[in-house]
């Protein structure tokens, strides 16, 4: 019963998570386009449309397909994070386009602590569902 309502209380937050993310990122498609330029992302006219369309693909997932929604919401912010890591350690001060236009903090350790939980709730939804 507990892992039931840990299992879905992680499905369901990370639900939410994606499609709010998706959605700021396609109410600005400009904006979502200069963070991504600024976070050194390739291709940032297509990867606007893209990343959202990915999350909102991983939002999906978790609801119908709930096991391979949390695989898939694992590599999605295994790559988020690494990207994260990777431009702190470069000493870069760039905005992060986590949310779209929601946000424009710079990247930090507390971006990288956030996803570190969303990861955990991904991989409680890939292994117990």
């Amino acid at each position: 019963m507990l892992l039931e309502i840990v299992l879905q209380v992680c499905r369901w937050g990370l639900v939410v998570v994606f499609a709010a993310s998706s959605i700021a990122k396609l109410r600005s498609p400009d904006v979502t386009r200069d963070q991504l330029t600024e976070l050194g992302i390739p291709q940032p006219e297509i990867a606007r449309y893209a990343l959202p369309a990915i999350e909102i693909a991983v939002a999906v997932a978790l609801i119908f397909a709930t096991a391979w929604g949390g695989i898939a919401a694992f590599v999605l912010l295994t790559a988020f994070t690494t990207t994260l890591v990777s431009i702190i350690r470069s000493g870069r001060t760039v905005g992060c386009a986590c949310f779209g236009a929601l946000s424009d903090a710079p990247v930090a350790w507390g971006q990288v602590k956030r996803n570190a939980v969303f990861l955990g709730m991904a991989l409680v939804v890939a292994l117990a569902a």
